[in-house]
């Protein structure tokens, strides 16, 4: 009966680390590919807002569009 939960014990610890290696390569893919794509989107909107060419969305309109 212990060696049943040790195995299990071990089944989870073995699981929960192959979770966090997964998210961390996630974490690492996302900072790789987006995050540049992301500042740039970012730094055009931040101008198109200098120049004045702003939208203005109602909560409702901001939802569908965005989220």
């Amino acid at each position: 009966m212990e060696k049943l939960e040790s195995i299990d014990k071990l089944k989870q610890v073995l699981k929960k680390e192959i979770i966090e290696e997964v998210l961390d390569i996630l974490r690492d893919e996302i900072e790789e590919n987006l995050a540049d794509d992301f500042i740039h989107r970012v730094e055009q909107a931040e101008l198109r807002a200098k120049e004045g060419a702003i939208s203005q969305y109602t909560s409702e309109e901001f939802k569908r569009k965005f989220l």
